[in-house]
């Protein structure tokens, strides 16, 4: 039983990072199309997703989530906004394009968000049936 609901969680979890994920990179690439700026693009893409993201992952689970889990939530994507903005001046000194470079961004930070709001927003949160 306790196998099944592990299973159930980690898969309701990846497809919210999926949607999630679909959601922000098309809020990255159209500012980014637009103004030109990566800082702003990667802004918006995390204020937005972060909104997004925390209303969806709170369906996935209880919808119990306390001012100090948005805040916590907050300084996650903080944290990977700053991680993602710096991994993309590098590929950018190697002068790969910013939509490409992003794209390559994309499962590293997935995966650091997830290990990371795993460990410390979710941890002890049961999932919604």
């Amino acid at each position: 039983m306790l196998f099944k609901k592990e299973t159930a969680l980690k898969f309701k979890f990846l497809l919210a990072g999926f949607i999630n994920t679909l959601f922000g990179y098309s809020i990255f690439s159209s500012t980014q199309f637009f103004f030109q700026n990566i800082l702003l693009s990667l802004i918006m893409m995390y204020l937005l997703g972060l909104l997004f993201n925390y209303f969806s992952y709170s369906k996935v689970f209880d919808n119990n989530f306390s001012v100090n889990e948005f805040s916590i939530f907050f300084l996650v994507y903080l944290i990977t906004l700053a991680i993602n903005f710096l991994v993309l001046q590098i590929f950018l000194m190697a002068e790969i394009n910013i939509f490409l470079s992003q794209i390559i961004c994309i499962p590293f930070i997935v995966l650091l968000t997830y290990v990371l709001l795993k460990k410390v927003v979710f941890r002890g949160k049961k999932i919604q049936n």
